[in-house]
């Protein structure tokens, strides 16, 4: 999968208790967990999160033994009220001073200006004991004018009580979305209105293999005073249009780059291909600039910007030359794909990329290697807020099988002595490129053969390895590793030989029969398409014999289709597979397809992996 550089920050507090890691399920739970929030006339609101979480084993208390609380200066003025440890004992006993250590200005990727981050070591945490900790913010509004809250408790922990109490103005229309909690209060007092809802869960989840959408099907309290998805992206827009004005400069390179351009698709295909080329990755930012672009000339200048700041250069530049461009708000990962009914934009957002409604084509400037036309993966299939459409809400294209292929191919000559030469050619096409681009790129140049070595190692194998790219042939890349491996037969009379490649890619067919194994599914699941083909040639030598060699198979079912066919060519032994999956889906697909799937995948699977050859020495 191409890697996206993710930009967006939602920048409110976020509290220990339930935004930090949790460990394994049965390491801890949550005893306890109330948040308070108070929203004032003027959008601002105060939050107190009052939190007791227990851990069971010293697995848990090392990794919640330091608990990080991170806000934005720019929102928030945070107060830890309380935190302390409580010994098994009953014994309370506070953090030191020593304890408190303050860091700010980065998270990971990104240089967030008036990021700070609280770190609170717990003194003498250990296994039975509880962290409890209150801590009490002032915010201001994430968007001017507006006021939302999304919470969602870890299904991972066992959550003995859990409750969220609101205070707002009577005049605030809001609109919520609550599952799985309880109401407890909903009246109007003294031109207040208060609302509260509970939760506990005496068992904890576990998560199924590429779920998609738990934000969506599980426990949750979303709130906005958003009217809908079309408000808030009508007030982005507002946000977001000063910083694509067009200047001199912008005009002047547009003009230049798309001087003698045939169409508009050609104009759009030269703007795109030069700003993902151009402008280096590299996000600096404070307050609302973790949603809002710096402006367009200023990312021209500095020749580097964040995904937003990718996304107003391409649009101002499109913009010059007559074509329409809004920003997209997407959450680009391989997990979510829906967004909720109620326009809570908190959780639900962390990149930009650009639509063009006269082509309805969306782009992503931000993936150097993803080419024109195409989106990364954790672009596809995923619904979109288009800031400057009278309907927001789109979907970009799903993903499609013929435009993710793949092809490999390994020849296997076994010598007597149990050694072997290997040789596999990988190609691939399509979305698969930007995988294939930057597995290049984390590889290094002239480090090719180190990487080959160190996967023969992998395998516990002895003897040499090599890598080279192959030359780009109608739109396909690839790559050829060979090896000579000193220990490739293991010893004994008889043994299994797997019909396999020494390497894949990120094209395997396996984690997606491999989805069909289980009993049952209660979750959506990740269900990209893809088309994918294997030849395989085993040469065996005069001192081995062939004992048992695959029946060959043709399945078929309404979203996917298996062929492998067997060979014996006189000591020379070939598989041929081919594997084409492509539900007619968005790119998430529901626990009642699984089942409707369940029976012609499972046989799919056993056929894959019965690809393996028996022989005896002679």
């Amino acid at each position: 999968m191409k890697k996206i550089l993710l930009c967006l920050l939602c920048v409110p507090l976020l509290a220990w208790a339930d935004e930090s890691p949790a460990p394994e399920t049965g390491h801890s739970k949550m005893v306890r967990l109330v948040q308070r929030i108070r929203v004032a006339d003027d959008f601002s609101y105060d939050r107190e999160v009052d939190s007791e979480y227990k851990v069971f084993t010293e697995q848990g208390a090392r990794q919640e033994g330091r608990i990080p609380v991170s806000y934005s200066k720019a929102f928030s003025e945070m107060e830890v009220v309380l935190a302390e440890t409580i010994k098994a004992d009953g014994r309370h006993i506070p953090v030191p001073p020593s304890g408190i250590a303050r860091q700010s200005g980065s998270l990971g990727l990104y240089t967030q200006k008036d990021l700070e981050i609280i770190n609170l070591a717990l003194p003498d945490f250990a296994a039975g004991d509880s962290a409890h900790m209150i801590l009490r913010s002032r915010n201001k509004p994430l968007f001017p004018g507006s006021f939302s809250f999304a919470y969602a408790p870890k299904q991972t922990l066992v959550q003995d009580s859990t409750e969220i109490q609101l205070d707002v103005p009577a005049k605030l229309a809001l609109q919520l979305d609550v599952v799985g909690f309880k109401k407890v209060q909903d009246e109007v007092v003294d031109g207040r209105h208060k609302l509260s809802w509970r939760f506990n869960q005496a068992v904890a989840e576990t998560t199924e293999t590429q779920q998609t959408d738990a934000r969506i099907s599980q426990p949750h309290v979303w709130i906005s005073s958003f009217a809908s998805w079309d408000a808030m992206a009508a007030m982005y827009r507002e946000l977001y249009l000063p910083q694509a004005t067009v200047t001199p400069e912008i005009e002047a390179l547009a003009k230049e780059l798309t001087a003698g351009a045939e169409s508009d698709r050609d104009k759009a295909r030269r703007l795109y291909d030069w700003v993902r080329k151009n402008i280096r990755y590299i996000a600096i930012y404070a307050g609302l600039e973790g949603w809002v672009p710096h402006p367009a000339s200023q990312v021209l200048a500095d020749r580097f910007g964040d995904c937003k700041d990718h996304a107003v250069l391409l649009n101002t530049l499109l913009k010059v030359v007559g074509i329409e461009a809004v920003p997209v708000l997407i959450q680009a990962d391989l997990v979510n794909y829906r967004l909720p009914g109620v326009a809570a934009p908190q959780q639900f957002f962390n990149h930009m990329i650009s639509y063009l409604p006269g082509m309805d084509l969306y782009l992503d400037s931000t993936s150097v290697s993803t080419e024109f036309g195409r989106l990364p993966d954790g672009d596809q299939g995923k619904e979109v807020l288009r800031a400057g459409l009278a309907r927001a809400v789109g979907t970009t294209p799903a993903s499609q099988a013929e435009n993710r292929q793949s092809k490999r191919t390994s020849k296997i000559l076994i010598n007597a002595d149990g050694s072997a030469s290997v040789t596999t050619t990988l190609w691939f096409s399509g979305d698969f490129l930007g995988w294939y681009e930057q597995f290049r790129q984390s590889i290094g140049k002239g480090k090719e053969n180190t990487w080959a070595a160190q996967q023969l190692g992998a395998q516990k194998k002895r003897g040499r390895a090599s890598l080279k790219w192959l030359p780009e042939t109608n739109g396909w890349r690839g790559m050829v590793i060979t090896q000579t491996v000193e220990n490739y037969l293991p010893d004994g009379e008889i043994g299994l030989l797997d019909f396999g490649h020494v390497y894949v890619g990120t094209a395997s067919i396996f984690p997606v029969l491999d989805l069909f194994e289980s009993r049952s599914r209660k979750s959506s699941f990740n269900c990209m398409a893809m088309d994918v083909s294997d030849t395989v040639e085993i040469t065996l030598p005069d001192n081995l014999k062939l004992l048992r060699l695959p029946r060959s198979q043709k399945l078929s079912s309404d979203v996917a289709r298996l062929q492998v066919e067997y060979a014996d060519k006189g000591g020379r032994y070939t598989m041929q597979r081919s594997f084409h999956w492509e539900p007619d889906r968005a790119g998430s697909c529901q626990a009642s397809d699984w089942d409707a799937w369940q029976q012609s995948m499972r046989q799919m699977r056993s056929a894959a992996k019965s690809a393996v050859l028996a022989y005896e020495r002679n």
